[in-house]
């Protein structure tokens, strides 16, 4: 995620110039297969349709990890869009070695206020009985049986949320405000649990409030006709009656899901390789969204080219009113509108020489913070400080060492709105205060990166950062894993570095 009010300061503009930009469709995707009646009735036993979301080559992926969560939601969203309700069936997997007594969903929505609350929990098909913690953003359900490493857990609940008319949800990215609808974290979600615990303690708005392993998502969600609904994942079916839609969408190995809508928005489309690109945006700013499906793809060629192959079948990009200027969720981002505005300025700057760099920072997390988790809350460099160095080599890649050098001065820049602070890098969000979390996190954190890269050695750090993708694809990786990983690859100490820059030693 990049903030609005984290100065974003590049000056890219003679490279932008020269972008040769394919010309879009405007033709959505048409569905993909007949709708199931009701995803409730979906087996949970049955895997095979999550492999509609995964390229043909990557489609093996699914059965690689068996004890990967599933999520079968049915949502119904009011024709004011202001509420919704729905039902959940959730598969947990113990995946520790310790016995699983209880299980914890996440209800972040409360994180703004009482915006969600559920009823009729069971467990197994029995009915029991709950409990709000952490200020009603934690519900705890309880276990009659223990369940062994390796078992599961089915749970079934209902769920009512209000959805806000402002900006008040976390950036706005929850909430409806000027005709578009944003749904982060709508549906209660089962956070991590490893061996420090669950993890639902309250991490403070600034950064992201997700921390979840991947799971796997078939969610259908009735809504008024007209809204045009981007959402995470592929969809595999649509009907209309009586002014309502259906959609229905599966979503693998993902770590949460997520849905956009507006009634006016205009979907481009271009394809690569086997992916779908899209944009949405209003009429207004389409022709600016449109060029900006080059950046996404290119980006996405040059990530693959050094990491590992983007694996999904879409990659959707919403324009929404959201006040950060952009968020990753999986196989979907929401950039802040304006940004595709040429005539509009955000942090000093005009949207020119911003909507590239945002637009690849997010679409790197689709690498590191989808396919490699981590704890956002207690670790955020781990993903904000490596898409910005992702971003980096984006420049260096595409364009030139001179245009990686212009994008590296912007970490300077954050840097010193607090004097150049040495503040670690690896702290929890809530340790940074007013500019420290964008200036140490953004700034100083991608800077440790280009130090890392200095003292490993070029070609061994990129082999570093190709193996440490390799190596928690689909999983949760730690600074501690990062640094082991490092050391192994140079075969050389690295606790100077780490102690300096990373850890409070």
């Amino acid at each position: 995620m990049l903030k609005k009010w984290i100065p974003v300061l590049i000056v890219l503009l003679m490279v932008l110039s020269g972008c040769n930009t394919p010309k879009a469709t405007q033709t959505p995707s048409s569905p993909q297969a007949t709708a199931i009646p009701s995803v409730l009735e979906y087996s949970l036993d049955d895997t095979a349709i999550f492999s509609s979301d995964l390229l043909s080559d990557q489609a093996g992926v699914i059965a690689q990890y068996p004890l990967t969560d599933i999520y079968l939601i049915e949502a119904n969203l009011g024709d004011n869009l202001t509420g919704l309700n729905g039902h959940m069936k959730v598969r947990y997997f113990n995946r520790l070695d310790t016995d699983l007594e209880e299980v914890y969903f996440r209800l972040l929505p409360n994180l703004w206020g009482i915006l969600m609350q559920v009823s009729a929990v069971s467990v197994n098909g029995d009915a029991v009985t709950s409990r709000l913690e952490n200020d009603d953003t934690a519900l705890y359900i309880p276990l009659n049986d223990k369940i062994a490493s390796g078992g599961h857990v089915d749970i079934d609940l209902d769920f009512e949320v209000i959805i806000p008319q402002d900006d008040s949800g976390n950036y706005g990215t929850f909430g409806f405000q000027y005709g578009t609808l944003a749904l982060a974290q709508f549906y209660p979600l089962i956070p991590l649990r490893d061996e420090s615990g669950w993890r639902i303690e309250l991490y403070p708005p600034d950064g992201d409030v997700t921390v979840t392993e991947v799971a796997n998502y078939l969610v259908r969600i009735s809504a008024p006709e007209d809204l045009k609904m981007a959402a995470s994942g592929v969809q595999i079916s649509r009907e209309v009656k009586d002014g309502r839609q259906v959609i229905t969408q599966v979503a693998a190995l993902s770590r949460e899901f997520y849905v956009a809508g507006n009634a006016d928005y205009l979907a481009q489309v271009l394809s690569k390789d086997g992916i779908e690109y899209t944009i949405y945006s209003g009429e207004d700013i389409a022709p600016t969204a449109g060029e900006s499906l080059d950046y996404i793809i290119n980006a996405v060629d040059i990530f693959s080219h050094r990491y590992g192959e983007y694996p999904y079948r879409e990659l959707e990009c919403v324009a929404t009113p959201t006040s950060a200027l952009g968020v990753e969720y999986p196989s979907i981002m929401a950039i802040n509108q304006v940004l595709f505005d040429p005539n509009e300025m955000l942090s000093g700057m005009s949207t020119g020489a911003l909507i590239e760099s945002v637009i690849v920072h997010e679409v790197a997390h689709e690498w590191f913070y989808n396919i490699v988790g981590n704890d956002q809350g207690r670790e955020p460099w781990l993903d904000e400080a490596v898409a910005q160095y992702l971003t980096y080599q984006y420049f260096n890649d595409r364009y030139s060492a001179s245009a990686a050098s212009s994008f590296e001065e912007s970490w300077w820049l954050r840097w010193d709105r607090v004097q150049r602070d040495p503040k670690p890098i690896g702290l929890p969000v809530e340790a940074y205060e007013g500019w420290e979390y964008g200036a140490i996190v953004y700034g100083r954190g991608p800077l440790f990166l280009e130090q890392l890269s200095l003292e490993m050695g070029e070609v061994k750090f990129d082999q570093f950062l190709k193996d440490y993708f390799t190596t928690y694809a689909w999983k949760v990786g730690t600074a501690q894993n990062f640094q082991s990983l490092a050391e192994e690859t140079c075969g050389c100490d690295l606790d100077p570095l780490f102690n300096e820059w990373v850890f409070m030693k």
